[in-house]
């Protein structure tokens, strides 16, 4: 996912002196963009707290997307004196697609380091009931903070010291084999008989297992796999 800076258009007729921002209890509007898989780009608008000079905030929260026929997932930065309710911000109406906790990340800098300073949120704008058109008004989606930290949907198991399974909202996920796994099947002669560090099994939606293992004619293929095993300098 892409993410483009913000820039913002402040309403200044009555911005105090001491405000670096906007003037308190009147909401800033900033323009970002959002980066979406499809390739496109859609301008959206930030409605978010205002802060005082005192850094006081005030919990409500809105943005504007234009009119799309699918969800979007995208990245967008936040502008660095915003500051988040404490346990973070769902979409208010609960029917939405998408309607769990929306993602607060550190900013990945160029070097691929996440940021000390820059946040973005990352969402998935649900889809507009009206025809996408440059002409539609854009959508106001509005947020609600979170009155407690919410519950990670994913859960970690480990199994025989070997294998760690993901699961997400009781379903199972994919399995990161860390150590060794032998398949008494290999002859003990071949040295594939034993392999480690892969992912398997991967789960599909339904349940269903979609990767292999040793499998009979290539015993040396495991699920997803890296192919340097050994590494030599």
């Amino acid at each position: 996912m892409n993410s483009f800076p913000s820039f913002c258009m402040e309403d200044t007729a009555s911005r105090p002196s001491d405000s670096r921002f906007v003037a308190f209890g009147r909401p800033a509007v900033c323009a970002v963009a959002l980066g979406c898989f499809l390739g496109c780009l859609l301008p959206a608008s930030w409605r978010h707290p205002a802060l005082a000079a005192d850094g006081t905030k005030i919990d409500s929260l809105s943005i504007e997307v234009p009119a799309h026929p699918r969800p979007i997932a995208a990245t967008c930065p936040l502008p660095q004196n915003v500051r988040l309710p404490e346990h973070g911000v769902r979409w208010a109406d609960q029917g939405l697609a998408g309607s769990e906790p929306l993602q607060v990340v550190p900013a990945l800098l160029p070097d691929g380091l996440p940021g000390e300073q820059q946040q973005d949120l990352m969402l998935v704008a649900p889809p507009s009931p009206l025809e996408a058109t440059a002409k539609q008004p854009a959508q106001s989606y509005s947020l609600v903070a979170l009155e407690q930290a919410p519950q990670s949907p994913f859960r970690f198991y480990e199994s025989q010291g070997v294998t760690l399974r993901i699961e997400q909202s009781g379903k199972p996920v994919l399995a990161y084999n860390f150590g060794t796994i032998t398949n008494e099947k290999v002859p003990l002669t071949d040295h594939r008989r034993s392999r480690a560090c892969y992912v398997h099994p991967v789960w599909g939606l339904s349940g269903e297992v979609l990767t292999d293992d040793f499998p009979k004619d290539h015993y040396h293929h495991h699920g997803i796999f890296w192919t340097w095993p050994h590494v030599k300098i």
